[in-house]
């Protein structure tokens, strides 16, 4: 243990040095990260199609966009005619992230930053563009963080392509910059967006303190240590975890929970006068937080359904939500590594938790029959 407890802190001193270099360049001053783009997916989309549109802002026409397509080696694509377009709705096939049309060719751009695939998602684009384009005429590109396939569900038996943020983007962007080396604020600004991609893919560690740590990381006395770490990793989970729910519990006046049986890690907070498994519930829904009023009977989808509190949940009632359920962040702490910095220093506990909590208590207090139903003297009523 005091092995293990040595490395971190000679890691720990490593990291103050790589801030102390960020500190120096500048490179913290980031207008993407100021404004919150985070993990959001339709926001990343907007900006990609604004840069890969040859009638966007940037004035550079379709410099950006045959780059793109050079790039990810597709041919027989009309850069210069091309429509670019976000959030396209196709029919009963779903919503495209990005579509790149020319008159004879079609780019299909899913973007998965963290969340999960939906039901037969490629599956059903791949039908569209099949009727649409015609066999041959269009490429799905599967755009993730990391370049990880699609689940089996959604891309068995589709012919498409995986590319990533980490390498593919932020090396397109990396020659983009080059594009536009006359054009100084279209240029600065991809610069910024590259650097903000490379903090949220864990890659804004300059290259000298990278090689640092792999370098003590790999030293022979290190290895059995640092195979060690690992088995800690679940624990210190629950233990960030724990904290949040015991701060955000104090700010709200409530107790609070965490159900160790999921691997999901799901919360709730309630009030003492609540009836036996009563909750203000925090869980995982298709790589997005959500948050309900649950009972008992709820949790194992067995609720009657109550009333449906359309005021707080967007999303309507059913046997594991009996009063409606809504989403409250797009990305979740199961393939999100990020998160679990923001719940260690406060700040998702500041910005989703605590305001969702309070936001029902209130609206408990203030409707007399809902808070009945909730309460364990009218449980025999």
């Amino acid at each position: 243990m005091d092995k293990i407890q040595t490395l971190l802190s000679q890691i720990s001193l490593l990291s103050k040095k790589n801030n102390e270099i960020l500190e120096i360049m500048g490179t913290r001053f980031n207008i993407f990260h100021i404004l919150g783009v985070s993990h959001y997916e339709n926001t990343h989309s907007t900006i990609l199609a604004e840069l890969l549109n040859p009638e966007g802002t940037h004035g550079l026409h379709n410099s950006f966009l045959k780059l793109f397509l050079d790039i990810n080696q597709i041919e027989g694509f009309d850069s210069r005619n091309a429509l670019v377009r976000t959030e396209v709705a196709v029919s009963e096939y779903g919503r495209i992230d990005i579509l790149i049309e020319s008159s004879n060719w079609a780019v299909i751009i899913e973007n998965k930053f963290y969340a999960k695939d939906q039901p037969e998602q490629l599956k059903r684009y791949n039908e569209y563009a099949i009727g649409k384009y015609g066999v041959g005429n269009y490429m799905i590109l599967y755009l993730t963080p990391d370049g990880r396939y699609a689940s089996d569900d959604s891309g068995r038996g589709v012919d498409y392509r995986c590319i990533s943020y980490k390498k593919t983007i932020i090396e397109w962007l990396g020659q983009c910059v080059g594009i536009a080396v006359h054009r100084p604020l279209v240029r600065e600004t991809i610069n910024q967006y590259i650097n903000y991609l490379k903090q949220l893919t864990g890659q804004d560690m300059s290259t000298i303190v990278q090689s640092e740590i792999i370098n003590l990381l790999s030293k022979a006395e290190n290895i059995e240590s640092v195979l060690q770490i690992p088995t800690y990793i679940e624990a210190v989970k629950d233990a960030i975890m724990t904290k949040m729910i015991q701060s955000v519990a104090l700010e709200c006046g409530v107790k609070g929970g965490l159900r160790t049986d999921l691997k999901e890690r799901e919360f709730y907070f309630y009030k003492e006068s609540w009836k036996e498994g009563t909750s203000i519930y925090f869980g995982l829904d298709k790589g997005k937080v959500y948050y309900a009023i649950k009972t008992k009977e709820s949790l194992d989808g067995k609720a009657k359904p109550e009333i449906y509190l359309e005021h707080l949940f967007e999303e309507g009632i059913d046997a594991f939500d009996p009063y409606g359920y809504g989403y409250i962040c797009e990305y979740d702490w199961l393939t999100n590594n990020h998160i679990w910095v923001e719940m260690a220093d406060g700040s998702f506990a500041k910005k989703y938790i605590i305001p969702s909590v309070k936001k029902i208590l209130e609206f408990v207090e203030c409707d007399e029959m809902l808070k009945s139903k909730l309460e364990e003297r009218n449980e025999n009523v």
